[in-house]
């Protein structure tokens, strides 16, 4: 009895690929079917998911996949698609490449998605310089996130950005939740030019944006002279720094 039931499985006319449902986002739905195309009339039993699910998956625009057999006649295959949450500029020629949150750089197009903030990186193929900018553009508020200007990560995963006009500094991919709330405190105090968020428990403000002459203003920090008489640079470089309690 077993064999007839596996015979009927393998040839029974009524048990074989008459149909493939795709099931994704309706502009990711042709992505999908060219990963996965499927011959039908062979047996549905024959059929290799796991192949049929790595195909898929072998599409970064894809992030999960599942493939199912659907008697008597139908296979499921369903992907979810990534979505971006930053376009990255760098490399060679004016193409932007769009980073989903999990860090995976997925796709190349010419200009970002509406309400998808732009960044310059200066090592685009670097996992950890995505890593940090995906969470500096998911952990700050939406608000201000929307305000960001000249995003950019160094070579060295430092990160910048101006914000509402402010200059942030905001250092390396570590603290970013204690980092977003101290920018959020800090970005609208008036007279704040340049905030400093690198060390987040000790975050600097300054009246100047790097570059401008800095000026003296009460309660900066003060700038002692160097070994050879030179100043030396207090807390924020490029402007006069003051202490954010």
């Amino acid at each position: 009895m077993p064999a007839i039931g596996a015979a009927v499985l393998w040839y029974a006319p009524f048990l074989r690929l008459e149909q493939v449902e795709y099931r994704t986002a309706p502009d990711r739905m042709a992505a999908l079917r060219k990963a996965a195309p499927l011959d039908k009339g062979r047996p549905l039993v024959e059929v290799d998911t796991d192949a049929v699910h790595d195909a898929v998956l072998r599409d970064p625009v894809f992030t999960s996949a599942s493939v199912d057999r659907s008697w008597p006649s139908t296979l499921v295959v369903e992907a979810t698609p990534r979505t971006p949450v930053v376009a990255v500029e760098g490399g060679e020629g004016a193409s932007l490449r769009l980073v989903a949150a999990d860090g995976v750089a997925y796709e190349t197009v010419s200009s970002p998605p509406r309400g998808i903030p732009r960044a310059r990186v200066d090592a685009p193929e670097d996992p950890a310089a995505l890593r940090g900018l995906v969470s500096f553009v998911t952990r700050l508020d939406a608000d201000l996130l929307s305000e960001a200007r000249d995003l950019h990560v160094d070579t060295r995963g430092r990160i910048t950005a101006t914000i509402g006009g402010v200059e942030v500094v905001w250092g390396s991919a570590e603290d970013p939740a204690l980092k977003a709330a101290v920018v959020r405190n800090l970005v609208s105090r008036a007279g704040v030019a340049r905030i400093d968020v690198s060390v987040p428990m000790e975050p600097v403000t300054s009246h100047e944006r790097r570059g401008e002459a800095a000026t003296p203003s009460p309660g900066s920090t003060a700038s002692g002279p160097g070994p050879s008489g030179s100043p030396t640079a207090g807390p924020s470089a490029g402007g006069t720094g003051e202490r954010s309690g």
